[in-house]
């Protein structure tokens, strides 16, 4: 959860809630059976929830409009950070969205729970990939949990907040293959956002990330 855009996070969250009572599906559910989290089976409402969070997502991304103002930015950890100012939603949601949406080849990791006792690690949440990455070098698993042999989990554990110019080795269907990352910490989780060295898209559109430490 993106506490740290903790006004926009409940745009997104006030936006999932109506979707549970306005889909007509869920509502007829809920009003007729007096279904809810509690008493739906498991596969059930794991599919309203990602139904809700997809309604949310659209409605407050606004869908051709964010991918317009998207396809003017920069390939870089920067524009998702810019479109989130510019819809009032949370970084996690638009970075989230923006791999979503994009032409190019890129990924997004999303690392938690990060532990500094013992063997520093964390947990990873999600990976999500852009449809040409995925086309491009197939999937890539990551295991459950990371450790410091990968040098962004350093970043974490060192309290880091912004990294613009990583480089990670994957394997893929097309064998070994090197990366350039991107990494931003908002004290909650960490975004390491991925793309192959080369790939590029260029913009006219200056943008300026601030309140943020770099």
């Amino acid at each position: 959860m993106d506490l740290s855009q903790g006004f926009n996070r409940k745009n997104f969250v006030k936006l999932h809630e109506t979707a549970h009572g306005i889909l007509p599906w869920q509502k007829k559910i809920n009003d007729i059976l007096g279904d809810d989290e509690h008493t739906l089976s498991a596969d059930a409402n794991e599919e309203f929830e990602m139904e809700a969070n997809y309604f949310a997502s659209v409605t407050l991304f606004q869908h051709d409009r964010f991918i317009a103002e998207l396809n003017k930015l920069n390939l870089s950890i920067d524009s998702p950070m810019q479109l989130a100012k510019h819809f009032g939603a949370s970084i996690h949601a638009s970075l989230r969205r923006y791999v979503d949406c994009s032409k190019n080849k890129c990924a997004l990791l999303i690392l938690e729970n990060l532990m500094k006792t013992g063997k520093p690690h964390c947990g990873i949440r999600n990976f999500l990939t852009s449809t040409p990455f995925a086309e491009a070098f197939g999937e890539i698993i990551f295991p459950p949990t990371v450790d410091c042999t990968f040098e962004f989990v350093q970043h974490y554990c060192n309290g880091r907040k912004f990294i613009r110019d990583g480089s990670i080795d994957l394997n893929t269907k097309n064998g070994n293959v090197k990366f350039t990352y991107q990494f931003f910490n908002n004290g909650y989780n960490a975004f390491v956002f991925i793309f192959p060295i080369g790939e590029s898209k260029k913009s006219r559109t200056t943008i300026i990330v601030s309140g943020y430490n770099k």
